[in-house]
């Protein structure tokens, strides 16, 4: 290798002049040309390009990056050579990471410590750089600078430990006052883009750090405890731990599920993909009330909303990912027994669904409670009643009948009838779920091979309402009776194949004009 002109030949003949590959430019300005011999490593070539500088500091100091801060190793430098691409001499990663640190914890000035956060949420990626980071306590510094940061400096600096993340070590001393304090970021609407949305994958990451997900770690049963982790792994945190300081940041949720609508595509994806590990990672303890949540903040209209806004690849397979998790939801729902021992949140709906109806409990002709079988349920068991349709059965009943103020009105003119002659509207119900669950294939907890968007499947309850009310409507007209509960049962999973065709690109109102 050699730099800077080439020397005269002694005898006067003419020479053969070495071409420069690149030029270097030191930290002082100074750029020189030099010829870089390919079959050289990175550190022959710091070596000799201090030799010829006349450096005297140790050339383990120093490394080559290129104008974008690209690190040259020995897998680039043959193409940096061949591309004749510019080169800079600098620090060496481990002196360059321990300077960042040194610099974010004195913080002298606004400008400096930006710019330092601006070189570190690049540098961080770098595994050389990572480590000494680290090892000379520069996270600790980078959490300090994200507690009382704001603006484009927080952004760099939840980005920098958005990239340090990245690593699967380094990061096990995150605490819940810092995961309370990303919440709390995600949790304010003033919050800038820039900002929420490193925040968003840290929020994710930590998630999705759950001791079941540790690399080799055989862990009994879907236990979600940390025992058999390492003291100093990275999987310890997952749903739980997350979820605990969720709870305490005042219209998280919400928050999060109205960035769907954010017109910045990215923040939408990073939002899509945040709940969507929540909810493939929700804890068994927790589940329930997660997904309850999700309910009432309607996640699921935000996410039928976003298919008709994006065409984005990215987000389109956050989407599809959505679909899968909720079919986790709907399947888990079904094969969740009706307890109302154990559930009381499962006797409130009972009451419920029994004080809508405006029916008054009898005696039948036996002297037996004459109760469940008014809304046409087949006995007074109720949880054998819904054991073919679990917990979604139930919720499916329920919604059916908050929906149609009509509801009493159904029920007295059934009762009106003659025995033989009543359309069992609950026994309906339940046979509509299993007819929607056959359609959309929920028969295995998640397994979901759909590559479009279904936006009527994500509607589930609006459509079991749609077509249990057409299920009546086709008992009445046909004159049915006790016997032909199949046959109307049928002639209605016929309607609904129909109803429910190529939903991906089907208005709502085609739905409901069929049915």
């Amino acid at each position: 290798m050699s730099s800077g002109s080439p020397p005269a030949p002694a005898n006067g003949a003419s020479a053969v002049p070495l071409v420069p590959t690149n030029t270097v430019t030191t930290a002082s300005g100074l750029t020189v040309r030099t010829r870089i011999d390919p079959v050289l490593t990175v550190d022959d070539v710091v070596r000799q390009l201090c030799l010829n500088l006349k450096i005297k500091e140790p050339p383990a100091n120093f490394a080559l990056r290129d104008e974008t801060d690209e690190l040259v190793t020995n897998d680039n430098l043959r193409k940096k050579i061949r591309a004749k691409v510019n080169l800079k001499l600098v620090n060496a990663p481990s002196r360059e990471a321990m300077e960042t640190a040194e610099k974010l914890r004195l913080r002298d000035d606004a400008n400096t410590l930006k710019m330092t956060l601006f070189t570190l949420q690049k540098y961080i990626r770098e595994e050389q750089f990572a480590q000494s980071f680290i090892n000379c306590a520069g996270l600790s510094d980078l959490i300090d600078v994200i507690f009382g940061a704001h603006g484009n400096t927080l952004a760099y600096a939840l980005t920098a430990m958005q990239n340090l993340m990245e690593l699967d070590y380094g990061w096990s001393s995150l605490d819940d006052a810092f995961i309370f304090q990303v919440v709390q970021i995600l949790s304010s609407p003033q919050s800038l883009i820039n900002v929420c949305r490193p925040a968003t994958a840290i929020l994710k990451k930590l998630v999705e750090a759950d001791p079941m997900s540790a690399p080799g770690l055989q862990m009994a049963g879907s236990s979600r405890i940390s025992a058999g982790v390492p003291p100093d792994s990275v999987y310890r945190y997952g749903f739980s731990v997350v979820f605990e300081q969720m709870r305490k940041g005042r219209g998280f949720l919400e928050t999060v599920i109205s960035r769907l609508e954010s017109a910045d595509t990215a923040m939408a994806q990073y939002s899509m993909m945040l709940i969507n590990s929540l909810l493939a990672h929700a804890s068994d303890n927790r589940w329930e009330e997660f997904i309850a949540e999700l309910e009432r903040l309607n996640v699921r209209k935000a996410v039928v909303r976003l298919m008709s806004s994006h065409t984005i690849e990215d987000l389109t397979s956050c989407i599809l990912d959505f679909q899968a998790n909720f079919i986790r939801v709907i399947h888990r729902k079904k094969t969740t027994p009706v307890d109302l021992e154990i559930e009381p949140s499962q006797v409130v709906a009972l009451k419920a669904i029994w004080s809508s109806s405006q029916t008054q409990e009898q005696l039948d002709e036996s002297g037996q409670p004459l109760k469940w079988r008014l809304l046409g349920f087949d006995s007074e068991n109720i949880e054998e009643e819904f054991a073919d349709v679990g917990v979604l059965g139930l919720e499916c009943l329920r919604k059916l009948i908050d929906a149609d103020p009509e509801f009493p009105k159904i029920i007295q003119e059934q009762l009106s009838r003659p025995l033989a002659r009543r359309c069992p509207v609950a026994k309906a119900s339940n046979e509509v779920v299993e007819m929607l669950s056959e359609h959309w294939a929920i028969f295995a907890p998640g397994y979901s091979t759909s590559t479009t968007f279904q936006p009527f499947f994500l509607d589930f309850y609006r459509v079991h309402s749609l077509a249990t009310r057409f299920f009546i409507r086709m008992w009445s007209e046909s004159g049915a009776s006790t016997d032909d509960f199949t046959r109307v049962a049928a002639l209605v999973r016929s309607q609904a194949k129909v109803s429910l065709r190529s939903e991906n690109v089907r208005p709502w109102h085609e739905v409901e004009r069929d049915f």
